[in-house]
């Protein structure tokens, strides 16, 4: 039975507060490092592209991820495993989830780490890093890695974390949503 939309499970706020420990670490790290603020952006014009090239990305990579789960088994195998480990999520969930891992992620890897060690290994880092205990999630590991370069690449191109911030949410949050869903058909 799905979870009232008003509750957050323990699950969802310990998760958050992890993020935001992260999020508080890329800023410190920034900081001290003496860069410009996180989210400032190079050029006012800027935004509405960074905007407009982070939503489009981040779409194309749903479509393909909702692709690969209505044509391969290790794709839905993947979202199965997922969908145990989470369960049903409210809504609310959901948008924080995706929230607070987009900002944080984006603001540590990108924002802090990209210009403190380079395109290339805090990519690697990324991907690495989401890693999971079974072969099942090597698929996951694989795109994970990917990602990091993409997302590495859109911030290099903008120069500023709007457009991997927004295609790191739309990914996390329709993917999420999906996975959601499937978990509540399997409990009802």
């Amino acid at each position: 039975m799905p979870r009232n939309n008003k509750k957050i499970s323990t699950q969802v706020i310990f998760i958050s507060i992890a993020y935001g420990v992260l999020f508080a670490i890329a800023i410190l790290w920034s900081y001290l490092r003496g860069d410009r603020p996180l989210f400032e952006t190079p050029d006012p014009m800027e935004p509405g592209w960074s905007a407009l090239i982070g939503t489009t990305t981040g779409l194309l990579v749903t479509a393909l991820s909702q692709l690969s789960a209505s044509r391969f088994t290790w794709a839905r195998r993947l979202e199965q495993e997922f969908a145990r480990i989470l369960g049903p999520l409210s809504v609310f969930e959901v948008v924080l989830l995706a929230l607070t891992s987009s900002v944080a992620e984006e603001a540590f890897f990108r924002g802090a780490m990209q210009p403190a060690l380079g395109f290339i290994l805090t990519s690697l880092i990324f991907g690495l890093l989401h890693a999971g205990p079974s072969k099942t999630y090597l698929p996951w590991t694989a795109m994970a890695l990917a990602m990091g370069f993409a997302l590495g690449a859109l911030y290099l191109l903008t120069g500023t974390l709007i457009a991997p911030v927004l295609c790191h949410f739309l990914i996390n949050a329709i993917n999420l949503r999906r996975i959601s869903l499937r978990a509540q058909h399997h409990t009802i």
